[in-house]
C-alpha cells in the first residue's frame, strides 16, 4: 500500500510539472486560478511590469518583468483565468543579457520603474543624487511631484500615495516650468517612437498641457493634467487606453487603440475622471 501511495505522489508531481512547466515560479503560484484582472493587480503589487502579450489557440501568454528580481515570468490564461506561471528567459521580456532596464522608464542611468514602490523619501534622495530637484507639487490623497533636471529641461512626474511612490514617468518639460506645451503633433509624435506610454492633452489637436503616462490605472487626482481636462490622446502602437467618465473607473467608458484628435466625437471631451492604460 505504501508503495502504491508513493507511486501516486510521483505521478501527481509529474503531472504538475507538465502543467506548470519545468521551472514554475513558485513565489507566484497563488495567482493560479485567479481571474486575469485580479492576477494583474497582484503582479503589479509585487513589482512586475507587463512587457508583452502573445495569443494562440492554447490561450493568452503574458510576459512580466520584475526589475528588482531581474526575473521574467510567463503567465498563461485560458478562459480569462490563470492556468500556469513559469520563469522564462530574459529575452521573452525584451531584455538583453539580463538587463533590468525598460526603455519606457529609463532616464540616463536611472531606471524610473525601479523607483515604483519605494518610500517617497528614498526615491527623492535618489533623484536628487542624479541632479533633479522638486519644482512643484500638489494633491492630498495622491501627491503629484514634478522634478526638473538641473542641467537640462528634463521633467519627471512622480505620483506618491500613502508615502509610497506609485509611478515615475517622463513628461513634457513645460509641466516643470509651469507653462503649456505648444509643440506640434509631429514633434510629439517623434518623441513617442520610444514607446514611453500614452500622452494625454488638455486641448484638441494634440495641443495644450500634456503628460505621458505608462501602463497602469490613474484616478481623477493622478491624471497629471487635472480632472475633466482631457481632450485628445496619442496612443502608440501596442498600447490601449480606456477612459472613464467618473472617478474610480466608473460610469461611461471608451477604449482606444490609436490616436484621438478630439474627444468631442465621442462626447467625452473634458469629461474624463479616470483612465486605465494597458499593453496589447
Amino acid at each position: 500500500m505504501k508503495t502504491k501511495q508513493q507511486i501516486l505522489i510521483v505521478a501527481v508531481l509529474l503531472l504538475q510539472t507538465l502543467v506548470f512547466g519545468q521551472d514554475t515560479a513558485y513565489e507566484l503560484r497563488d495567482i493560479v486560478d485567479m481571474r486575469g484582472s485580479s492576477s494583474e493587480e497582484v503582479l503589479k503589487d509585487r513589482g512586475y511590469h507587463l512587457e508583452n502579450v502573445d495569443k494562440s489557440s492554447n490561450g493568452i501568454y503574458q510576459n512580466w518583468w520584475n526589475s528588482r528580481r531581474r526575473q521574467c515570468v510567463t503567465v498563461r490564461l485560458v478562459d480569462g483565468r490563470v492556468r500556469s506561471v513559469v520563469k522564462s528567459p530574459d529575452f521573452d521580456c525584451n531584455k538583453d543579457g539580463g538587463s533590468s532596464n525598460h526603455s519606457s522608464y529609463r532616464d540616463d542611468d536611472i531606471n524610473l520603474y525601479d523607483l515604483r514602490g519605494m518610500s517617497e523619501s528614498r526615491a527623492s534622495t535618489r533623484l536628487q543624487d542624479h541632479g533633479y530637484k522638486v519644482v512643484k507639487s500638489y494633491g492630498s490623497n495622491v501627491i503629484s511631484m514634478y522634478w526638473q533636471h538641473n542641467r537640462s529641461d528634463k521633467c519627471l512626474l512622480m505620483l506618491v500615495k500613502d508615502d509610497d511612490v506609485s509611478s515615475v514617468t517622463k513628461v513634457n518639460s513645460s509641466l516643470c516650468s509651469g507653462g503649456s506645451s505648444s509643440s506640434s503633433h509631429h514633434s510629439s509624435h517623434n518623441s513617442r517612437e520610444y514607446g514611453r506610454g500614452v500622452t494625454l492633452y488638455k486641448d484638441c489637436g494634440f495641443k495644450g498641457g500634456n503628460v505621458t503616462l505608462g501602463v497602469g490605472r490613474y484616478d481623477h487626482d493622478e491624471l497629471g493634467i487635472g480632472n475633466d481636462n482631457l481632450s485628445s490622446i496619442e496612443v502608440p502602437r501596442g498600447y490601449r487606453i480606456t477612459i472613464y467618465q467618473n472617478e474610480g473607473y466608473g460610469g461611461r467608458s471608451k477604449t482606444y487603440y490609436d490616436d484621438v484628435s478630439c474627444l468631442t466625437h465621442d462626447d467625452m471631451n473634458d469629461r474624463t475622471s479616470s483612465i486605465r492604460i494597458e499593453r496589447d
